[in-house]
């Protein structure tokens, strides 16, 4: 069996192909522009591409992935994320593929506090920002287009994947550096966003797991929440993190800049739907996730602003 994973060598996709690698599946890696890889939006290079490949089954990683990002730049956000992927779709209808697993996010679902927790795979949606319309608007017209075909279209809606490795501008790496620094620096202020929210973190070697199951088990679902059925507010992580990094005697003070628009109270999955259909659940304990994000970033860190 022979699986495309766009976006391999992003933080999801390197832990992915790794996992795929490691069950003796041939992987195709398709990995992003910037990298001198495969530019979505190029219709004509990703049909060439896919030409040359010919996988049996896709799974499509790739995209704009930061909420915060997709305020300040939302047409490359929408772009990149709903093009992109139709043209992905398109290039694969022509080898054609037998499943095409696409991540979506749990972004778009409505969570208001006053509905229920967790969030299961009928709650309405209610996108509330431009990263969350485009992932929205990207499963619509996927569906859209799979009713035309043979092949199994899964959508996958993730909710915080994190781990060792996550880029600046995610909660947890953003977390570890400031920790780092405030350590190594002898700082006594740490600056962060808005704390009164809960999410649910699932790590990311759990999470390319998942995607493996999805990518090679039978079943019949083609819907799914991938989360860890947990809430963490992030006031408590951050002591939480503090405290394996043994960092004390600190003043933590909120920077209305760091705030996101529209920023969801709770966000909280239910997983019951992927555990069922491929037998899965995650295994590694949170307090292992938060150390190894703190053990990466000090390895290395650098000073920055």
């Amino acid at each position: 069996m022979r699986i495309l994973v766009t976006g391999a060598d992003g933080f999801i996709g390197r832990y992915v192909v790794q996992e795929l690698e490691h069950h003796g599946i041939t992987v195709s890696s398709w990995n992003g522009p910037s990298r001198d890889g495969i530019d979505l939006l190029d219709k004509k290079d990703v049909i060439e591409k896919m030409n040359a490949c010919r996988p049996d089954a896709i799974l499509h990683l790739a995209g704009a992935s930061s909420v915060a990002q997709s305020w300040k730049d939302p047409a490359t956000t929408i772009a990149t994320n709903v093009i992109g992927s139709v043209n992905l779709w398109q290039a694969a209808m022509a080898v054609p593929v037998s499943r095409f697993v696409h991540l979506s996010s749990a972004e778009i679902y409505s969570s208001d506090l006053l509905e229920t927790q967790p969030i299961d795979e009928l709650r309405p949606i209610d996108p509330r920002s431009p990263y969350a319309t485009s992932k929205q608007t990207a499963e619509l017209l996927l569906t859209q287009l799979a009713r035309e075909t043979p092949v199994n279209l899964v959508i996958v809606r993730p909710f915080n994947i994190v781990g060792p490795g996550q880029r600046p501008g995610f909660v947890l790496t953003d977390f570890a550096h400031q920790i780092i620094r405030t350590k190594l620096q002898r700082l006594h202020t740490l600056y962060t966003g808005n704390l009164d929210v809960t999410r649910d973190f699932l790590d990311v070697r759990d999470a390319a797991v998942a995607y493996r199951l999805l990518c090679t088990e039978t079943y019949e679902r083609r819907l799914f929440n991938l989360c860890s059925g947990s809430g963490h507010k992030l006031m408590s992580v951050l002591h939480q993190m503090m405290g394996l990094a043994q960092l004390s005697d600190v003043e933590v003070k909120r920077d209305p800049l760091k705030d996101r628009p529209n920023d969801r109270p709770m966000l909280i999955g239910n997983r019951e739907a992927i555990s069922d259909a491929v037998h899965w659940a995650p295994q590694i304990p949170w307090e292992i996730t938060l150390r190894d994000v703190l053990r990466h970033e000090e390895s290395t860190y650098q000073v920055m602003p």
